[in-house]
């Protein structure tokens, strides 16, 4: 039997000012993940390269500063949002990083969130703003599955909530076996009638 490996897509900000910051907290958790077995999908590529060049960056920029509007629809609707999108068609559940509040809106990342609602994924936000009174946009919390308020929490529930148990990897391992009814057999010691 195949099975589908287990993925989830990071969002979060891709702050240009920050862009190291930005690179490396999902270099990071998807270590953590693939230590549990789980491939983290990286919006700014696995491995931690950047699949959008530093020129395409600052034409988007200057597009921005000039409110050259066809400019910018024209990059992120063509290169930036379709892998994006695919992505999270594409993983087994969301998970999303909300820092404090910095004033860098991350527009993109609620679009993501709200497809994988959409399509019955769950959504996991780890975030550092506060929930009394609540700091995250209401349509954020509306999308989420859980909320965590730490990296510690949020790779504990995914590690009980996604990975194989070890006692299903023995099983797996006898079933995989040959002759896995005859030590069956023996195990239960059946006598036939």
């Amino acid at each position: 039997m195949l099975m589908k490996c287990v993925s989830t897509y990071l969002a979060g900000p891709i702050d240009v000012k920050k862009f190291q910051e930005c690179k490396d907290w999902r270099n990071q958790i998807g270590k953590n993940l693939a230590d549990m077995g789980i491939y983290a999908m990286n919006p700014l590529g696995n491995g931690g390269g950047d699949r959008i060049s530093p020129e395409l960056r600052q034409r988007l920029h200057n597009a921005n500063i000039l409110g050259d509007i066809d400019t910018i629809r024209d990059i992120v609707s063509n290169i930036i949002m379709p892998p994006d999108l695919d992505m999270v068609a594409g993983c087994s559940f969301l998970t999303l990083w909300i820092p404090e509040d910095n004033g860098y809106e991350i527009c993109g990342s609620y679009g993501e969130i709200t497809l994988a609602r959409f399509l019955n994924k769950p959504v996991y936000i780890v975030t550092e703003r506060k929930i009394k009174p609540c700091q995250l946009p209401n349509w954020a919390v509306g999308c989420s599955t859980e909320i965590f308020f730490s990296w510690e929490g949020y790779l504990n529930y995914v590690e009980k909530r996604w990975t194989v148990k070890p006692q299903l990897k023995e099983l797996e391992e006898k079933i995989k076996s040959k002759d896995w009814l005859s030590k069956l057999k023996d195990e239960h010691k059946w006598k036939t009638i």
